[in-house]
């Protein structure tokens, strides 16, 4: 180990004299964490002055106030923030045990540290024995499990005790270029720790939350879930609910990766509330959408775990065509529309992990079977499936939309207006069939099965009687497009279908009515143009 500059002599000196003299206010502010971060500071603390810190953090005098214990746990937990490693100093003539008060002393003293590199072979220039500050931050973390009236110096003390924790397994246990650091750290395997832990996630106190479930979704990215027990996964599923709704993001990041791992979605969802299993389906659906684009897919189900999905939309879908005149309870039609969103995403993933989404056969059946139903229920009376085709229709909802968007406190015709566009959006068909569409032209996408499985059930005439513009099915003009020119891409016999499509005359249409226009057909039948509308004669 090399010799201690200047700044670090005079440091540890003053450490020594102000612990030794009791001169709280003068320890406090030699106590810089930014001096213990390495972004923060030139060059490394010394060793002997980190040992002296660990020292002071862990001794054993009642005396030592609780600001001089929070300002310690700063520093050791900037110290380890890619910067020293963590490792075990085993040497049989020191003894150790409770916070390892001895073998602090003797580095803070500096004491034959050249001798000690090197019979015990300890690379001090780059590694620190944190035991005993993991032993004592541990053991305050367990003591607060039975002392729910914290003070704020104590609650302080406990955020970053769970801090230190999290930043030393994080940063300095496991890092690829360190061959010789130690594995999984043994704490991390403890019960109570963990109990107090996944219970402080329900704390009334937001630091304390952010910091458990930072530390939970550490744990669980950087060990790839192997600290915890089954039981304690199935657990954190519901447990981690709670702060995920209240924008914790790392408790989203940390559900997403539990629910990444085989069977855990199955084995928790059936015990959930409907409230709880919609919200669930929620942040599937935006963490899905918001990873949609990214180079590497940052989370991955299983195959289980998409045929759960898969299933579990088949199995309960045909509930949402008893709501075509009728309004059932929101809770139920809202799961299904929910797993049709998170199908379309995952359906349109081109990654090889999803590639055989395609392969479920039963999912491009039913979702066909739906759109048929829909279609025709649509069009057998004024309906919620039936497509609003007027332009004044959809003129309402966008203008809505806006209304609603910049200026919420609307009145007179303005408040008509939000409540069509409210009423639209908030009723569970609403996009639905764009929904089913989407998914079918996903799975058609470059896949020869499902697209001769749509040709057989007539489907290419239905896609095509879909393509009209609906205000109750935002984008479904454009799905529909998208999805005849995948089920056409490189099949020769849907393309025929569509070329031997015959015309049997001109359609009137209100859209086009409404905008001062018709169509017009030539003599000859051969050509169709666009024309005004007569004017009316005054």
């Amino acid at each position: 180990m090399d010799g201690m500059n200047n700044r670090d002599i005079n440091l540890l000196s003053k450490f020594k004299s102000a612990f030794a003299e009791k001169d709280w206010n003068e320890l406090l502010n030699l106590l810089n964490p930014k001096m213990f971060k390495p972004f923060e500071s030139k060059e490394l603390v010394a060793l002997p002055v980190l040992a002296k810190v660990a020292q002071i953090l862990t001794t054993e005098n009642s005396d030592v106030p609780n600001n001089i214990k929070i300002a310690c746990l700063k520093c050791l937990g900037n110290s380890c923030f890619n910067n020293y490693m963590h490792k075990e100093y085993v040497l049989t003539n020191i003894e150790k045990g409770t916070y390892s008060h001895k073998l602090y002393s003797i580095l803070a003293n500096n004491e034959n540290l050249e001798e000690m590199e090197s019979s015990n072979l300890y690379p001090f220039d780059s590694y620190f024995p944190y035991e005993g500050v993991i032993e004592w931050t541990l053991r305050f973390i367990i003591a607060c499990k039975i002392d729910n009236d914290l003070l704020n110096e104590k609650l302080e003390i406990l955020r970053l005790s769970i801090q230190f924790l999290c930043n030393l397994f994080t940063f300095a246990c496991k890092d690829n270029n360190y061959p010789n650091q130690c594995d999984i750290p043994q704490y991390l395997y403890d019960t109570n720790l963990k109990d107090v832990i996944i219970t402080m996630t329900h704390s009334e106190h937001v630091s304390i939350v952010r910091a458990s479930c930072a530390f939970i979704h550490n744990a669980l990215k950087e060990f790839e879930g192997e600290t915890f027990l089954e039981e304690e996964k199935k657990f954190l599923c519901s447990q981690l609910l709670r702060p995920s709704k209240e924008g914790f993001e790392s408790a989203k990041e940390a559900l997403m990766l539990l629910l990444c791992e085989k069977d855990m979605l199955q084995c928790t969802y059936s015990n959930m509330t409907i409230e709880n299993k919609l919200y669930l389906l929620e942040i599937i659906y935006n963490e899905l959408s918001d990873t949609m684009h990214k180079s590497e897919n940052e989370y991955m189900f299983t195959k289980q775990t998409i045929e759960f999905l898969i299933e579990r939309f088949c199995r309960r879908s045909d509930l949402i065509l008893k709501t075509a005149d009728t309004c059932l309870d929101e809770i139920e039609p809202t799961e299904i529309i929910i797993l049709l969103d998170i199908l379309g995403v995952l359906t349109s993933r081109s990654c090889e992990e999803y590639s055989s989404l395609k392969s479920y056969k039963s999912l491009l059946i039913n979702c066909i079977y739906l759109l048929q139903s829909i279609q025709m229920i649509g069009k057998q009376s004024d309906n919620y499936f039936t497509p609003l085709q007027k332009l004044s229709d959809v003129a309402s909802v966008m203008q809505g939309i806006r209304n609603s968007d910049s200026n919420p406190c609307s009145s007179g015709n303005e408040n008509k207006l939000n409540t069509t566009m409210t009423d639209l959006q908030n009723y569970p068909t609403f996009g639905f069939k764009a929904g089913l569409i989407r998914i079918i032209g996903n799975m058609c996408y470059r896949n020869k099965e499902c697209q001769d499985l749509l040709r057989e059930t007539n489907a290419v005439p239905l896609l095509l009687d879909c393509c009209n513009i609906d205000a109750r099915n935002p984008l479904i003009m454009q799905w529909t497009i998208l999805a005849l020119r995948n089920l056409c891409e490189d099949n020769p016999a849907n393309q025929e279908i569509i070329r031997n499509c015959s015309r049997v005359g001109v359609v009137e249409s209100s859209v086009l009515r409404e905008m001062g226009v018709t169509l017009h057909e030539d003599e000859d039948g051969k050509k169709i143009g666009i024309v005004p509308l007569p004017r009316e004669r005054k």
